[in-house]
């Protein structure tokens, strides 16, 4: 989000994967996004050319087709999607989007969207680095080593949701948990 925010994307997928995958505003997502990070709004869809992907409001396209950028709007992580949707309904374009949410209110909440994506992204690096030994030795094939990392992991108070779950995903409490054990 960062990124797009920054500087935008040239892809909407990560670098291996074939499919975007999307999503209506009536999908509920399974997690908690306890930072708010925003989504995006693809105010064209039809230009990625989706298909249904025979789970409720769920869509794909091939990764290669990126819509025009003007077209690829963000939408703040206080607008319930559902509200976005529908103030989305006439909007042709990222810069009628900005309109529709207040013009220069907007710019600041994009702002303030960035530098705290910022401190979200170095608390994430930060995790990686701490974690990454244990989740190394969670993710061995070697049992002794899993079971090895399975018994520190429970001296320490941490599961395997802890090491491996998007860091926006776990509660801020919990994070601070987190690192705090994985600098013991």
């Amino acid at each position: 989000m960062t990124t797009f925010l920054e500087i935008g994307l040239k892809r909407l997928a990560g670098p291996v994967t074939p499919i975007t995958y999307m999503r209506t505003a009536d999908y509920e997502e399974p997690y908690t996004d306890y930072e708010g990070i925003g989504r995006l709004v693809f105010l064209q869809p039809l230009q990625l050319q989706p298909w249904y992907s025979g789970i409720s409001s769920i869509y794909v396209a091939l990764a290669s087709r990126l819509p025009s950028l003007e077209t690829i709007a963000f939408v703040p992580g206080n607008l319930p999607l559902t509200k976005a949707a529908q103030l989305s309904n006439d909007v042709v374009n990222r810069h009628e989007w900005r309109e529709v949410l207040g013009g220069k209110e907007y710019d600041e909440i994009k702002t303030d969207s960035i530098e705290r994506l910022k401190q979200l992204n170095q608390e994430l690096e930060n995790s990686e680095k701490q974690g990454l030994l244990l989740r190394n030795a969670l993710q061995s094939p070697q049992r002794s080593i899993r079971l090895q990392a399975l018994d520190t992991m429970q001296q320490l108070g941490l599961t395997e949701n802890d090491l491996c779950t998007a860091w926006h995903h776990i509660a801020p409490e919990r994070r601070i948990f987190i690192s705090n054990a994985l600098t013991k």
